[in-house]
C-alpha cells in the first residue's frame, strides 16, 4: 500500500470512517482533517480513532485531506483502516484503504488520504 491514497468522485452524503488497531498496541495515532473552503482544520485524537471508527460526513464539491500520524512507543504493527460508506444503504464506496505499518520505539510514520467528492 502506498503512503498516499486517493478516493475520487465520492457521492455527496457519504461518510468517511477511520480506525486504527490494535487497540492496546504500542503506538499513538492522530489525524489532521482538512477540507477545502473556510472550514477550520480539525485534529482527531487517538481515543477517537482507536478503537473507532471516527466518522466524518462528506459534502458535494469538496476536497478533503487526512494526514494520519503514527508514533511508536514499542515494536508493533499498526493497522490504519480508512473507508468511505455510501449514503442511504451504507455500503462501501470503492475498496477500503488499509495500511499495515511496522514500527519500533521512537519511530514515526505518516500516511495521507485525499478524498474528492462529486461536483
Amino acid at each position: 500500500m502506498r503512503t498516499i491514497e486517493i478516493y475520487e468522485n465520492v457521492p455527496h452524503g457519504s461518510s468517511l470512517e477511520l480506525t486504527a488497531s490494535p487497540v492496546d498496541g504500542a503506538f499513538t495515532v492522530l489525524a489532521l482533517f482538512s477540507t477545502s473552503g473556510d472550514v477550520p482544520d480539525t485534529t482527531w485524537e487517538d481515543h477517537e480513532i482507536r478503537p473507532g471508527p471516527k466518522t466524518q460526513a462528506l459534502e458535494r464539491g469538496k476536497a478533503y485531506i487526512v494526514e494520519i500520524q503514527l508514533a511508536f512507543i514499542g515494536a508493533v504493527t499498526a493497522t490504519v483502516d480508512a473507508r468511505v460508506r455510501k449514503p442511504g444503504n451504507g455500503g462501501l464506496y470503492s475498496t477500503p484503504k488499509v495500511w499495515n505499518v511496522e514500527g519500533q520505539n521512537g519511530d514515526t510514520a505518516l500516511r495521507v488520504l485525499i478524498i474528492r467528492t462529486e461536483p
